[in-house]
């Protein structure tokens, strides 16, 4: 028997939004495409037509340098690390599968409910931030962790990562299904807890391909590869946006990163 559809929740919001899992919705109208419904609250209208061209947006000190100085120490004493100490960085430890070294590697810290976390999901600016890119109040707050990313050396090196030649790719990949018929809506964030800049490393996007979307996907194959991008570098580049503690940066699924 084929699958059933999964069911779709609306929201419940004047404009309307459906999702199955409160993460990727379906809308009438691609958020890229909206006309705002509602003033704007703290984007610009700079702000907004370069968020609907290029696939994101940086809100500038989203929340206080402080409240992103404490959530960073929270992380460093999280994970069992000196800032001042880097050799304790890359102490030696035993993992307990391929998925724990990656996550390690990576830099992902497990940590998803302290308090310090919900501070900054609940902060008016940030709440009102993401009310302007999906011209709604009736926002689902979706969890996700830190990320204490030390260089990538030693037990932390990417070349303990097998590479790849389909699927997850770390280096650029969309977070959804980009070869469905009806593109799926979703919007993601980055909050800086440290100055980062183009040397440094951080968040990484290819904005021109978001730009062009539509013109790539028409002259890709049928079975092109639905989450990585096979792009050249040179004509769609890639970019790391400068960000200061307490920046916010927002960003559409389709947006490669």
């Amino acid at each position: 028997m084929p699958e059933s559809a999964p069911y779709l929740h609306r929201a419940p919001s004047a404009r309307p939004y459906f999702s199955s899992d409160g993460e990727t919705y379906l809308a009438q109208t691609p958020l890229r495409d909206i006309e705002k419904s509602r003033p704007l609250r703290v984007l610009s209208e700079e702000d907004f037509a370069f968020w609907q061209t290029y696939g994101y947006v940086v809100v500038r000190d989203a929340v206080s340098p402080g409240a992103a100085k404490s959530l960073l120490e929270f992380a460093w004493e999280f994970q069992g690390l000196d800032p001042d100490r880097p050799e304790t960085w890359y102490e030696e430890r035993e993992f307990r599968s391929d998925l724990d070294r990656d996550l390690h590697v990576y830099g992902f810290v497990e940590a998803y409910h302290h308090q310090l976390l919900w501070d900054n999901r609940q902060d008016q600016r940030v709440y009102d931030a993401f009310v302007d890119v999906w011209d709604c109040e009736e926002l689902w707050v979706t969890l996700d962790r830190l990320n204490l990313n030390p260089p990538n050396r030693d037990n932390r090196s990417r070349s303990l990562i097998a590479p790849t030649d389909e699927g997850f790719d770390i280096e650029l990949h969309w977070d959804v299904d980009t070869t469905l018929g009806v593109l799926p809506q979703r919007v993601q964030g980055i909050l800086a807890l440290n100055d980062t800049d183009a040397a440094l490393g951080g968040f990484q996007c290819a904005p021109e391909l978001f730009r062009r979307f539509e013109q790539w996907r028409i002259e890709q194959p049928q079975d092109r590869d639905p989450i990585r991008p096979a792009v050249d570098r040179a004509e769609f580049p890639v970019v790391r946006p400068e960000l200061r503690a307490g920046d916010l940066l927002i960003f559409n699924g389709l947006l490669a990163h």
